[in-house]
């Protein structure tokens, strides 16, 4: 009678870009990892799988310490959405899941980024 829940944490969407624009064998492994564990879920009807790397906030880096570390808000409103069942994985939704968040990753602006956090450092230095 027990449901175990398997949860990907929602890392700053800047860690899942870094890995696909820099670390391709790192994002492949983690991509092949979740894919294994959502396609075996099925066979254990008691097994959930989330990720939240659709998710909007994952791109607001005011919502994270560093890269991994979110703000406590977040847990609250991870258990909201495991309740809705919103971020479950499983064979068949895996792969369309895995397409979203390599494209978010890809399309992740980290040099605009860079140039950013210059600039307004430059700033406040003057």
């Amino acid at each position: 009678d027990t449901t175990f829940l398997l949860l990907d944490p929602p890392y700053a969407r800047i860690q899942y870009a870094i890995w696909a624009q820099y670390d391709l064998e790192r994002f492949a492994v983690y991509k092949a990892v979740l894919r294994y564990i959502a396609k075996k879920s099925s066979a254990y009807p008691n097994l959930e799988v989330y990720s939240f790397g659709e998710e909007k906030f994952l791109d607001d880096i005011a919502m994270y310490k560093d890269l991994t570390h979110y703000h406590y808000s977040i847990n609250s409103w991870m258990l909201s959405a495991i309740e809705q069942k919103r971020g479950l994985l499983d064979e068949d939704t895996i792969e369309s899941y895995l397409e979203t968040i390599t494209n978010k990753a890809l399309h992740y602006d980290l040099i605009g980024l860079d140039h950013s956090i210059k600039h307004k450092l430059k700033a406040k230095e003057q």
